[in-house]
């Protein structure tokens, strides 16, 4: 198991001097994202702080032969699975060093797939007969049920809010058929479909919106949606025939995988602004790996991707953000911004002298727009000097 705790954007101080021409200074890489190598285990889920859980994560066996995380969530807490010494694949919840096997619905197997910041876990486990979609919450598993099917149906995913979402049997007699479901305050919502027998959904984010799979028309292929405000739409494809919908975060940004034209092989995507982007396309091209399943993403933009090389060997990736802070020296004002997602708080300090014991604070103001924080202040002449630290 890889885990990165608590990697955050920084900058050293910036010395602006005080303006007399419009200029535009900017401090980035030449791609959006930088990448950061995991090691060759699977990436599985990422919380607001950066930190990654996956594959082997210490002290998750259950005493079994193989164990890996699913989810992480802000304090920490994890989500997972591992076999058991009888060879029975358990979910398991850890927290505070202390591991927690959660059982079944009353058959011999479960998995976990998400837990968010209040603990709750969700997943699939077995009855006697088939696999459900569970709660589990305060030491009680609750089983879900269905669409109205007498067969499957499985929890992918839990927001803040208790709004869990995944796939289950809608019971279409002679014909078991799965549909991406949205369950809250103790019902289960059929999602539909994008015109095809089944769907799947895979995300949610805290403001409700949803994101999966669905066949289309005939059933041939599934493409990712987005379903928000009663509608799924289509987000169509890289230029293959299917693509999927994995993650989405508050700032509606969505990550999944596609397949590229000819369908030669799955790409990562990143779709934002009614845009499906190559994630490929958006890192260095001399890494010697492709993005092919992005796993997912959180609040500040920062993404986790499993990759392969020309050996068809998998290595799993963290995509952070290229910080750019941008600083436009006018006449009579100074403009300085910097992405939401790379910098939490900052200090501006103005002095006529460079002597850092004559540097005061100055408290400025900061507007947030589209994903970007912007302070404007006065220059006062050539002879003042800022100092910003992010």
């Amino acid at each position: 198991m890889n885990k990165i705790a608590n990697r955050r954007l920084r900058l050293q101080a910036i010395s602006i001097c005080g303006a007399v021409s419009v200029s535009l200074l900017s401090l980035a890489g030449p791609a959006p994202y930088s990448m950061i190598d995991l090691g060759p285990n699977s990436t599985r889920g990422i919380n607001k702080q950066g930190q990654v859980i996956g594959e082997h994560a210490p002290g998750l066996s259950l005493g079994g032969s193989d164990w890996w995380g699913e989810a992480i969530n802000e304090s920490g807490q994890i989500a997972g699975s591992s076999y058991t010494a009888d060879d029975e694949l358990h979910a398991l919840f850890y927290s505070n060093g202390v591991l927690t096997d959660l059982g079944a619905l009353g058959g011999n197997m479960s998995e976990a797939y998400c837990i968010n910041n209040f603990g709750q876990v969700v997943g699939e486990a077995w009855t006697a007969s088939n696999y459900h979609a569970f709660l589990y919450q305060d030491g009680i598993m609750t089983d879900l049920g269905t669409l109205g099917g007498i067969y499957n149906s499985e929890a992918s995913y839990i927001n803040d809010s208790g709004q869990i979402v995944g796939f289950a049997d809608a019971g279409i007699w002679g014909n078991p058929t799965n549909h991406a479901f949205l369950y809250s305050e103790g019902v289960m919502k059929d999602l539909g479909t994008l015109g095809g027998v089944d769907s799947f959904a895979n995300g949610i984010n805290n403001n409700g919106d949803v994101v999966g799979r669905s066949y289309l028309a005939g059933n041939a292929v599934s493409h990712a949606f987005l379903y928000s405000g009663g509608v799924m739409k289509d987000l169509g494809t890289l230029g293959g025939t299917s693509s999927a919908a994995w993650r989405i975060n508050s700032k509606r940004q969505i990550v999944g995988y596609s397949y590229i034209a000819g369908n030669v092989a799955t790409h990562a995507f990143l779709y934002t602004d009614g845009v499906m982007k190559d994630l490929n396309s958006l890192v260095s091209t001399n890494s010697g790996w492709t993005l092919a399943y992005a796993q997912g993403i959180n609040d500040r933009g920062e993404i986790i991707c499993d990759a392969e090389n020309a050996l068809f060997q998998t290595r799993g990736f963290l995509l952070r953000p290229t910080a750019t802070l941008s600083i436009l020296l006018a006449t009579n004002h100074v403009t300085v911004s910097w992405p939401s997602n790379a910098f939490a708080s900052f200090t501006l300090q103005t002095n006529t002298s460079l002597l850092t014991t004559n540097w005061g604070s100055v408290s400025m103001g900061v507007t947030l727009s589209n994903g970007v924080f912007r302070m404007t202040f006065p220059a006062s002449g050539s002879s003042s000097f800022y100092r910003l630290k992010l």
